[in-house]
C-alpha cells in the first residue's frame, strides 16, 4: 500500500513520488489535491486541507481520527484488502428510509467490529459512499406512523431493535455518538424523549448533544440512567441480564417512568448531570 490514498477520483502522476487528484472535500474541476506516495502526507491547494493517510481516510467518512482510530485503520485494510486470512464478514446490515419507505442507504456491520455505510447504486451495486445522500433517522417511516409520543434515543442500530423488540419505540443516528445532525430534529418535534446513553463518557456526552439540538423541539427530554451497566456497557447488556422481553420491557417502563428529567447545560457542567 506504501502511502496510497484509497478512492481519489481521476488520480493523475505528477512526479516520481506525487499525484494529483479531484479533491473529495470540496467541488472543484481541475485537480488541486496533492499527495506524496513516499511519505503518506496529502495537502489540497483549493480548499487547504492536509494530512496523512489516517486523516484522509477519517475526514472521508466523517470519523474522528483520534477516537475512531480502530475503525480507521479496518476501513482502510478493508479498502486494501489488508489482511485476507481475516477478512472482515458483514454481520447486519440496517436500512436508512425516506418518509416514503425509499431505501436512502444502509449501515453495514462488520465482524470484526467495524460499521460502514453504503447506498444503492446503479445495476443493482453498492456505492460505499454516501456524498450527498439525505441522512435521516433510522426507521423513520415506523417512527412517524407509531402512535406512541415518547421515542428513546439509543446510541446504535443494535440497541434500537432490541428495545422495539420490547414494544417501545426507539431509533438513534447513523454512526453513532457525535454525529447528531439539526435535520434529525423535525421527526421529533412534539415527542416525548428519552435520552439513553451508552456507560461512558463519550456515549454520556453524545446524548447531553442530542438534548441540547431536541431542547424546545421536544415536548420533553428525559435521561435514562440505567443501574448496574458496566463501563461502556449500554442497553442491549442492560436487556440481556432479563430472561424474556416481557420482564425487561416492564422494568424499563418503571425505570423510564421515574427518571429524572434532562437540563441544558455547558460543557463544564455536563458531567454533574450524570
Amino acid at each position: 500500500m506504501r502511502g496510497g490514498l484509497p478512492h481519489l477520483p481521476s488520480l493523475t502522476k505528477a512526479s516520481n513520488s506525487e499525484f494529483k487528484a479531484l479533491c473529495c472535500f470540496h467541488d472543484e474541476k481541475v485537480p488541486s489535491l496533492c499527495c506524496n506516495v513516499e511519505s503518506g502526507q496529502w495537502y489540497c491547494h483549493g480548499c487547504h486541507a492536509k494530512g496523512d493517510l489516517f486523516g484522509f481516510y477519517a475526514q472521508k467518512h466523517g470519523l474522528d481520527v483520534k477516537t475512531d482510530f480502530g475503525k480507521v485503520v479496518t476501513g482502510i485494510a478493508l479498502d486494501f484488502n489488508i489482511g485476507n486470512d481475516r477478512k472482515p464478514q458483514i454481520t447486519a446490515t440496517y436500512n436508512y428510509r425516506d418518509v416514503g419507505g425509499t431505501l436512502l442507504y444502509q449501515v453495514v456491520r462488520f465482524q470484526p467490529k467495524n460499521f460502514r455505510q453504503r447506498r444503492p447504486g446503479p445495476n443493482r451495486r453498492w456505492i460505499w459512499k454516501l456524498r450527498n445522500t439525505p441522512r435521516v433517522l433510522y426507521r423513520l417511516p415506523e417512527l412517524l406512523k407509531s402512535k406512541s409520543q415518547e421515542v428513546i434515543i439509543a446510541e446504535g442500530e443494535k440497541d434500537v431493535e432490541n428495545i422495539q423488540a420490547l414494544g417501545l419505540t426507539a431509533t438513534p443516528c447513523a454512526m453513532g455518538a457525535g454525529k447528531w445532525r439539526p435535520e434529525y430534529n423535525e421527526a421529533l418535534r412534539g415527542k416525548n424523549i428519552v435520552l439513553c446513553p451508552d456507560n461512558d463518557a463519550e456515549g454520556r456526552k453524545h446524548m447531553n448533544e442530542v438534548g441540547a439540538s431536541l431542547h424546545g423541539i421536544a415536548a420533553s427530554l428525559k435521561w435514562l440512567k440505567l443501574p448496574g451497566l458496566p463501563e461502556k456497557g449500554d442497553v442491549s447488556d442492560w436487556i440481556a441480564q432479563y430472561d424474556g422481553k416481557d420482564q425487561a420491557g416492564e422494568r424499563l417502563s418503571m425505570l423510564i417512568e421515574g427518571c429524572d428529567p434532562w437540563r441544558p447545560a455547558d460543557d463544564t457542567k455536563a458531567e454533574i448531570l450524570l
